[in-house]
């Protein structure tokens, strides 16, 4: 099975195991595809081919509407499945047993929560979370236990959450509650299922438990943007875009000097699993078991995932949890609070880049696409309400903030491609293995790029192997003159050094034609 662009170029392709067919056989042959980095989100051409054990192919001819050997499919972000399952899981009364009842009375005896976890679909490591669901309410309420693993695919565990007492119990008497256990993946919170159909619905007597006042502590959700306030009032500092090499979290004051901005570098992204810094757009890893952020976490240089982190919110103060080593650390108190604004700046030349992954409206500048044309990227200037996961350039004073005030969900009109080549990434990427640009402030110019690609940069892909430029990087301009495509009808267009078309040259004048400078006669 391939994958195919427009062009009908082959991007991946994946095999079945080998197979052995009689005459008029019929057999299912499952074909697993997960789309490698190169492939994002959006509609693709797709076909399938018999290969021999000589090497020689056949196309498989479908019977699509269009007919012909070739189908289109729809790449999209992928599917949570949970790798979990759970057995023998409810209350246990002393010994071995699980209670039987649905009603529990907790007066005067001692308790536990045991299960047994089994990876039936897929290695897992992390940290399962327990709650109460009030069955009427809907409402949820941790047990406050917690249970950190590392697990291959088939194996299991037995687990013992320890010994409670009535005055463990977070529940309300008379109250029917349901126990769950779940863990997030990717942002997304994933319920475990209990296979062995046992006891978990309990109603309690005999509870302490005084349902408290509602609690208006901010609790994060994954795609937030934060910043996290330390013991001292500084607030967890990650390098700047500058300091690729440093890896090492610090406590500033988080301004940008001279404005009432927060600087970037105290700004990072909720992505459900961990935190990414809007400075240098790079994950966050755990380094050691220190309570202490600044020595706990670090920025990792190259890392395509935050590690998993669960944060939770209470009484104003929140804590962060992380798994290493089967072992889980909980930071000193700090207080997270959310962020509605990004700050952006502009570089020297006019120019910078950017890539929202949340729905977002630009103040203080323009924002364009680009599109390839023969003689180079056409900006087209955009609505500043701009949709989630848009990557765009902005264009404004030179060395200047400007913001970006984040949204709920809005339903900005999508931007057709017609108007926006540019793509970005919600988490750190490899090196590129197809040529991709990325803008730099310094040079006023797209680069060719030679690291790992961050989120919330805009980039240009040469994935359609269409575009050539010059050594010295693709400038921006309304036509540039030092992006071209290859295969062109509008190949000989003569354009001076600022990219305008010419029609008449002037003799002793440099222009540029098919990308290469010339003097005209």
């Amino acid at each position: 099975m391939e994958i195919l662009d427009q062009n009908k170029r082959v991007l991946q392709t994946v095999e079945s195991e080998q197979l052995n067919f009689d005459a008029f056989d019929e057999q299912n042959v499952p074909i697993v595809l997960t789309t490698n980095e190169n492939i994002h989100t959006g509609k693709y051409n797709t076909r399938l081919s018999l290969v021999f054990l000589d090497e020689t192919r056949a196309p498989i001819s479908l019977p699509n509407p269009e007919g012909g050997e070739f189908f289109e499919i729809n790449v999209t972000e992928p599917v949570h499945t949970t790798v979990l399952s759970l057995s023998r899981f409810g209350i246990y009364d002393g010994g071995d047993e699980p209670v039987s009842s649905p009603y529990v009375n907790l007066t005067g005896k001692t308790f536990s929560i045991k299960g047994n976890l089994y990876a039936n679909k897929g290695d897992f490591s992390g940290v399962v979370e327990f709650f109460w669901e009030n069955i009427e309410s809907g409402d949820r309420t941790d047990v406050g236990r917690f249970l950190s693993c590392a697990m291959k695919r088939d194996q299991s565990l037995d687990f013992n959450l320890g010994f409670m007492k009535a005055r463990d119990f977070k529940v309300v008497n008379g109250q029917t509650y349901r126990l769950i256990a779940s863990y997030k993946d990717g942002g997304t919170r994933i319920e475990i299922p209990v296979t062995d159909g046992g006891l978990t619905d309990y109603t309690f007597s005999g509870s302490v438990y005084t349902q408290p006042q509602k609690d208006n502590t901010y609790q994060p959700q994954a795609g937030d943007f934060v910043r996290i306030r330390l013991n001292s009032g500084d607030y967890l500092t990650a390098p700047s875009a500058t300091e690729s090499r440093s890896t090492q979290l610090s406590a500033t004051n988080g301004k940008i000097e001279g404005t009432t901005l927060a600087s970037p570098e105290t700004i990072f992204q909720l992505t459900g699993d961990g935190l990414l810094s809007l400075s240098g757009g790079r994950a966050l890893t755990h380094t050691s078991t220190s309570k202490k952020l600044t020595e706990g976490l670090q920025a990792a240089e190259n890392s395509d995932q935050p590690a998993p982190l669960t944060i939770k919110g209470m009484q104003g103060r929140h804590l962060i949890i992380w798994s290493d080593n089967g072992g889980i650390t909980i930071s000193d108190p700090v207080v997270i609070e959310k962020v509605n604004e990004l700050p952006i700046f502009i570089g020297e030349h006019g120019y910078c880049t950017f890539y929202t992954p949340v729905d977002a409206i630009l103040n203080g500048a323009k924002a364009y696409g680009g599109t390839l044309k023969s003689s180079g990227l056409q900006l087209n200037e955009l609505s500043n309400n701009l949709p989630a996961k848009t990557a765009f350039i902005v264009s404004g004073q030179p060395n200047s903030w400007v913001t970006l005030s984040l949204q709920s969900k809005q339903n900005f009109p999508a931007i057709p491609t017609e108007k926006n080549v540019l793509f970005g990434y919600d988490i750190p990427r490899p090196i590129p293995l197809e040529e991709t640009f990325a803008f730099s402030r310094s040079t006023g110019r797209f680069l060719p790029l030679k690291i790992w690609r961050r989120p919330f940069r805009a980039y240009l892909s040469d994935r359609e192997h269409v575009i050539s430029a010059s050594p010295d990087g693709l400038k921006i301009g309304l036509i540039t003159s030092t992006l071209r495509t290859k295969y062109s009808d509008e190949e000989g267009l003569l354009f001076n050094l600022n990219g305008l078309r010419v029609e008449k040259p002037i003799p002793g004048s440099i222009y540029i034609r098919n990308g290469k400078k010339f003097i005209a006669k």
